[in-house]
C-alpha cells in the first residue's frame, strides 16, 4: 500500500542489502457497477429517483475494488411512459440503470372557480363558461383546465340544484339555485277586443239560426190557425 509518489525499494539477501528508487502511481478507476440495485425501480411519471439501496462498486487498474452507497451523481428524466435509464456517474465512470415509468394518476378535482353564472331558471341548460378545474395528480403534480369536463344537473324544478362535474373519471360537484319560471300571462291588444265584440261566434250564429227557424214555424201556425176561423160553414 505505497503512497503515490517516489519510493525507496530494499532489498535484502544473504546478509546484503541494496536499494533503488521507484515512483509509485496512483490507482485510477478503470470502472464503476451497480452491483446493488435501488430498492425502488417503479417510478410515476414526473417524480424523483430514489437511490435508497443502491450500491456500487469501483473497479480500480490495481485490481483493487470499493464499494460505495453515496457520491455519485445522477442523471434521468421520468417524463414519458415505459422504461427508462437512469445515468449514475462517479469520478467521470458511468452506469446504467433501467427503471419503469408508469402514467401518473389523476386522485381528485376540484373547483377552483366558480362559473359565470351560478342561478338559473327552471329548464334552462348548464352553462360552464368561467369555471376553472384543479386536477390533483398521484406524482403530487397538479394541472388547472377550463373545459374537457362532463356535467350532470336536473334544472326541471325550483330549488337548490347539485350539479356534478366529471373529469378523468373522478368527481365533484357544487349547488345552484334554480328559480321558477314566470307564468305567461297574454292580454289581448284593443283591434283584437273590438273584433271580438263585433264578430259573432260559431255559437251564437246556431242560436240565431235556431230562433229564425222558431220564428218561421211560428208564423206558419199562426196563418194556419187564422184561415180555418175565416172558412164558412157549409149546408
Amino acid at each position: 500500500n505505497a503512497k503515490p509518489g517516489k519510493q525507496t525499494v530494499t532489498v535484502t539477501y544473504g546478509g546484503f542489502t541494496t536499494t533503488f528508487d521507484v515512483t509509485v502511481q496512483a490507482k485510477e478507476i478503470d470502472r464503476i457497477e451497480i452491483t446493488r440495485r435501488p430498492d425502488r425501480t417503479d417510478y410515476v411519471e414526473g417524480t424523483a429517483f430514489d437511490p435508497q439501496g443502491m450500491e456500487v462498486t469501483v473497479h480500480y487498474n490495481n485490481g483493487q475494488t470499493e464499494v460505495i452507497t453515496d457520491g455519485w451523481e445522477i442523471t434521468y428524466t421520468f417524463d414519458e411512459v415505459g422504461t427508462s435509464d437512469v445515468q449514475v456517474s462517479y469520478q467521470g465512470h458511468d452506469a446504467t440503470l433501467t427503471v419503469n415509468v408508469v402514467a401518473k394518476s389523476l386522485t381528485r378535482i376540484e373547483i377552483t372557480k366558480m362559473p359565470d353564472n351560478t342561478a338559473y331558471t327552471e329548464n334552462d341548460e348548464f352553462d360552464g363558461a368561467g369555471m376553472e378545474l384543479t386536477l390533483y395528480y398521484d406524482n403530487g403534480t397538479t394541472e388547472t383546465v377550463t373545459e374537457g369536463w362532463t356535467v350532470a344537473y336536473d334544472f326541471s324544478a325550483p330549488g337548490q340544484r347539485d350539479v356534478t362535474v366529471r373529469y378523468g373519471g373522478v368527481e365533484t360537484g357544487f349547488t345552484v339555485t334554480v328559480n321558477a319560471a314566470p307564468m305567461s300571462s297574454t292580454v289581448p291588444d284593443d283591434d283584437t277586443q273590438d273584433q271580438s265584440s263585433d264578430s259573432p261566434q260559431t255559437g251564437d250564429d246556431d242560436r240565431l239560426y235556431v230562433r229564425i227557424l222558431l220564428l218561421l214555424v211560428s208564423g206558419s201556425a199562426l196563418v194556419l190557425l187564422a184561415s180555418r176561423k175565416k172558412r164558412p160553414l157549409s149546408d
